[in-house]
């Protein structure tokens, strides 16, 4: 008890430590207000943290590479749509021929601007860029009507100084002959033509399935050249020389085989595999104005009017069509709110393909088939491209009458997740920035 009572007194005895000061008010309203900021911080860096990592997965899962479509039915026949494959795509160097072309077009490759071309497989609708040897520059590269050849100008040296020739479709490398490449076996074909300086090209056609025809002249000077003609290239030997073809830029698919071709400023039909002017039958009585596509199925004639005369182009196209009487047309009547941008050829007796424009849709156009008889236009599909517009695609003609088919289309990834994503965290640092000065600005 005296233990107790002894330790009971020295505790009394100790000295009592000193009580902190009662904290003045406006300092715990300064401490409210810290801790407050530190809480909207705080939260305002989860928002960044979180928005951040959902940029970082868009990134990683949207900013892949598009396929192109690789396979499908085996069913032989045009795609109703196309589009175009990423620029990234394999071609046939790596993956092998697509086989029998469908459909020919250009586009944007990487490591190949200007002059890459791409094909969509007939029976499967695989997209494959096609790695054509030796090719020269964009301007002319033909599809045969069967889709099983394609030909095209060929670069390389000349003994002299060499002189490019720029083409409508862009700046070609020095020309010095023409290939034929299989899309069935991947093999190239060369024919060299060239003169000291390179050649200068104007056109190459085929005038059906084995046989094509091109015309050019030899470069004198960067800005003349002699020898111009037109040449026959058939299923076997090398290319002759033929004086009496047609020199003409303009050649249009007709039904049976038959093509269209300009003759000054006349229109002539020409029978199938004909490579000479005089088997053409000349088309009279079409209207003077200027055409960028004249076709005829023998019943029906139809062009594409570019302009009111044939010196005057103001690039509005306007389908045209007419019935022939006695081997010319009667009346040519204009088809109202079709804006054509080119004829693609004759799906069946006064039905004809066309390319026309959307409005308002850049960059794109509608496949249509026109019925003559009735004036009915029938929607088939669409065509799109990502950048710009390298004129209508190449279909093979062949299959033109075949039924279209439903194909994949290249898909585009337009909204970009990536962007969208660091874009949401530009506007949540705003908006983070904004929350803090307005609390500093309260306190």
């Amino acid at each position: 008890m005296a233990d107790l009572k002894d330790a009971l007194h020295e505790l009394a005895d100790r000295p009592r430590p000193v009580g902190r000061p009662a904290a003045e008010p406006a300092d715990l309203w300064s401490r409210g207000v810290r801790r407050k900021r530190l809480r909207v911080a705080g939260a305002v860096v989860a928002v960044v943290a979180v928005v951040a990592a959902g940029a970082g997965v868009g990134a990683l899962v949207h900013g892949r590479r598009d396929v192109a479509p690789v396979g499908g039915s085996q069913q032989i026949g045009l795609p109703s749509s196309i589009g175009v494959p990423d620029p990234g795509s394999p071609g046939t160097a790596e993956a092998g021929p697509v086989g029998p072309v469908a459909v020919l077009w250009q586009s944007t490759r990487d490591g190949h601007d200007g002059a890459s071309f791409f094909g969509v497989s007939a029976s499967s609708g695989t997209y494959r860029f096609l790695d054509l040897p030796r090719i020269a520059g964009p301007d002319d590269v033909a599809l045969s009507p069967d889709g099983r050849e394609v030909a095209y100008w060929t670069t390389g040296p000349v003994t002299g100084k060499d002189f490019h020739y720029s083409g409508q479709s862009g700046d070609m490398a020095t020309v010095v002959g023409i290939a034929r490449y299989d899309t069935v076996s991947g093999k190239t074909r060369f024919a060299g033509l060239a003169g000291a300086h390179g050649l200068d090209v104007e056109a190459i056609h085929w005038t059906d399935d084995d046989t094509v025809v091109f015309q050019f002249g030899r470069l004198r000077t960067a800005e003349s050249s002699v020898g111009i003609a037109v040449w026959s290239w058939g299923p076997t030997g090398l290319p002759q020389k033929t004086p009496d073809a047609p020199q003409t830029e303009e050649w249009t698919s007709a039904t049976a085989g038959r093509h269209v071709v300009e003759k000054g400023l006349r229109y002539a039909v020409l029978p199938a595999g004909a490579t000479r002017a005089s088997a053409a039958t000349v088309l009279p009585r079409l209207p003077d104005v200027a055409w960028s596509d004249v076709t005829t199925d023998g019943t029906y004639v139809a062009g594409v009017q570019v302009g009111p005369s044939p010196d005057s182009y103001t690039g509005k196209g306007s389908l045209r069509v007419g019935r022939l009487r006695a081997g010319h047309p009667v009346t040519m009547r204009r088809m109202k709110d079709l804006h054509a941008l080119g004829i693609v050829g004759w799906s069946g007796p006064g039905r004809l393909l066309v390319a026309a424009a959307r409005n308002g849709v850049p960059n794109s156009a509608e496949l249509k088939t026109v019925d003559l008889d009735s004036g009915v236009v029938h929607d088939v599909g669409t065509i799109r491209n990502r950048n710009r517009w390298p004129g209508v695609p190449q279909y093979a003609t062949d299959l033109l009458t075949k039924p279209f088919v439903a194909r994949a289309v290249p898909h585009w990834h337009d909204d970009r997740w990536d962007a969208a994503g660091w874009g949401a965290l530009g506007a949540a640092l705003l908006a983070g920035g904004f929350l803090l000065w307005r609390r500093r600005a309260r306190g």
